[in-house]
């Protein structure tokens, strides 16, 4: 497997005043996380990205390896590695900035391809929208994955991201793309669907970009339709559990589902299997949903 997307040092804040707050840092980015799920899932998975030539990009690289992923990473001199912060505030992390930086200078090119031609399919992060270096990075990738007959995935990404590009440019990107499995939560369904001049969000609203589409449904679960399946819809229900921290878990369920389909592959061809699929998706945002931190939890040292 192939990711190809976003990694950011998280920097998460607790507590309200300038004494009293609490820091901590994480590894985190949707591909990057994708990735070390996938990893976890028993998917040998290399991630394509780019960071800067500094400490943070140094410690995000040391985190993939630790995980069993394999960095694909160009190093962008004068640019900082990419950086999120958030506080937490009723129980869940409000974004306060992000810094794209080194992600919005993601390069394809012949090493990548060499990647892509080993492994069977092809993961891309919505927020390769972001700019259109990464935006051209992403659609040169999807080119050389249907030239090479390599399946293709997409996680739409942020809302902001979709607004941020005129509806014909998306509609071009996405064609472009031709991802076969798409995945969003219902506030990128939205978006998109509304820059589409569509109606609500449901799965099968989405087959317009991909034969299969995957909802993100958060408490109410996720759903799936297929473009060939003779009935409607699927859903299946969210998962029950302690939950320690949301970080992740959408990341975590798209590796699930990536992993399950790979493993039964042409599976998603009926309402059935894609029910299957839902559930072991289902699992590994539950796992992730138990843990703190958008990664899985380390082992312990022996």
């Amino acid at each position: 497997m192939v990711c190809l997307g976003d990694l950011l040092l998280d920097v998460l804040i607790t507590g309200g005043d300038h004494d009293g707050a609490s820091l901590s840092i994480a590894p985190g980015g949707s591909a990057a996380n994708t990735a070390a799920w996938l990893v976890a899932a028993g998917v040998p998975t290399a991630l394509v990205g780019a960071v800067g030539d500094d400490m943070v990009g140094d410690l995000l690289a040391l985190d993939l390896r630790r995980c069993g992923v394999q960095p694909a990473l160009r190093i962008r001199s004068g640019t900082a590695s990419g950086t999120f912060a958030a506080q937490l505030a009723g129980g869940i992390y409000q974004p306060l900035a992000t810094c794209r930086g080194a992600n919005d200078l993601a390069e394809w090119g012949a090493e990548e391809a060499a990647l892509l031609r080993r492994a069977q399919h092809l993961h891309m992060s919505g927020y390769v929208f972001a700019h259109p270096v990464s935006q051209a990075c992403a659609e040169a990738a999807a080119g050389d994955a249907h030239r090479l007959g390599k399946s293709v995935s997409l996680d739409l990404g942020a809302p902001h991201t979709l607004r941020a590009l005129a509806p014909e440019a998306l509609a071009a990107t996405l064609r472009a793309l031709a991802p076969d499995i798409l995945f969003c939560n219902e506030e990128e369904a939205n978006t998109l669907l509304a820059l589409q001049n569509g109606g609500g969000a449901d799965a099968a609203a989405l087959l317009r970009w991909a034969p299969l589409a995957v909802l993100k449904q958060g408490a109410r679960g996720s759903s799936a339709a297929g473009r060939r399946w003779a009935d409607g819809p699927v859903v299946y229900p969210a998962p029950r559990g302690p939950v320690a921290d949301a970080v992740g878990a959408g990341d975590a369920f798209v590796a699930g589902f990536l992993a399950a389909w790979l493993a039964e592959a042409p599976a998603g061809d009926t309402a059935n299997q894609a029910l299957a699929l839902l559930a072991q998706a289902t699992q590994s945002a539950a796992t992730c949903l138990g843990n703190v931190g958008g990664r899985p939890a380390r082992r312990a040292a022996p």
